[in-house]
């Protein structure tokens, strides 16, 4: 409900009406209204005052349930945004994992490479030597 819907034209001419006298006795130019129409006027603004009254309670039960909507709107992004920043934690923590695996791999691929390499020439010294011997196997015999 807008300030306009409460407060209609009209509603305050007689508060209006007592300002303008308060303000010519204090200017000093008071001028005489009826007693009965100052009161007629003063009646009618009171009714016209107790005729906003709900209205102005209305008001005042939508900001309320409006506040609680925002409350609990408010309360629903915090959720929202706590859960943003664990998914964004634990996806830090991922990538931090992913990429100690990763080294952890290059490092075991290292090894098996290095391995094989000490393999080759392991059989290879083997063979050198059983060569080796069997050349002097053969040199061992003469030919007549």
């Amino acid at each position: 409900m807008t300030a306009h819907a409460v407060l209609r034209p009209g509603d305050t001419d007689g508060v209006l009406a007592g300002l303008e006298h308060m303000r010519d006795g204090l200017a000093g130019t008071v001028t005489r209204v009826p007693m009965g129409t100052t009161v007629a006027q003063s009646a009618e603004t009171a009714q016209r005052a107790a005729s906003l009254a709900p209205d102005g309670a209305a008001v005042a039960r939508e900001g309320g349930e409006a506040v609680r909507e925002m409350v609990a709107t408010m309360h629903g992004i915090e959720q929202s945004s706590r859960r943003i920043a664990d998914i964004s934690c634990a996806s830090a923590e991922q990538r931090d994992g992913i990429a100690q695996m990763s080294k952890a791999v290059a490092a075991i691929d290292a090894t098996t490479q290095q391995n094989a390499a000490r393999v080759e020439q392991s059989a290879a010294a083997g063979l050198r030597r059983r060569a080796d011997a069997r050349v002097e196997t053969v040199a061992s015999f003469r030919v007549a």
